[in-house]
């Protein structure tokens, strides 16, 4: 038999949700909200995938190890985790959604560190190379998507050589 939520409870569980991320959102306006929840999805997305292998290497670390204190075990699992033969992604920083969730938001305004730039971004992991004609095609559809009020940022994966587009700049 399939699993249903009533609406009520349904509803009740959205309220709940948005009404922690609200106070996960501390002092960010509303428009800046999607620059926070972003992250924080991509942050606990990663501990969700990445926490059944780190509790299987500290176990395993810890029954051929068993002297290692467990900060010790902790170091090397992140060690471990970094390294992309032993795992196909991690988490390379020291964030960790508990982390962020008790940052004192306070700390950076206190200490003035100005933020240049804060944000994600698209990198393809491979890339299409295109001649002049296409070229000049993909660019023109980039600047109509980038100047459309509805897209927010605009990403690809073609690869225009410089000798490509100094043609197509020649020829513009």
């Amino acid at each position: 038999m399939p699993l249903s939520i009533d609406k009520p409870k349904l509803d009740n569980l959205a309220n709940e949700i948005w009404k922690s991320a609200e106070r996960l959102r501390g002092k960010f306006k509303a428009y800046e909200y999607q620059n926070v929840v972003l992250p924080i999805i991509v942050l606990r997305r990663l501990e969700c995938v990445l926490l059944k292998w780190r509790e299987k290497s500290k176990a395993e670390i810890r029954e051929k190890q068993p002297e290692r204190s467990e900060a010790d075990i902790d170091a090397l699992v992140k060690k471990l985790e970094q390294n992309v033969q032993q795992t196909p992604f991690s988490n390379e920083t020291d964030w960790t959604l508990r982390k962020v969730f008790e940052e004192d938001h306070t700390l950076l305004e206190e200490k003035a560190i100005p933020m240049e730039v804060a944000e994600l971004t698209a990198i393809p992991s491979n890339t299409i190379p295109v001649d002049e004609k296409h070229g000049k095609a993909l660019l023109r559809l980039m600047d109509l998507l980038e100047d459309h009020d509805d897209v927010q940022k605009v990403y690809s994966n073609f690869d225009i050589s410089d000798e490509v587009m100094a043609a197509i700049e020649a020829s513009s």
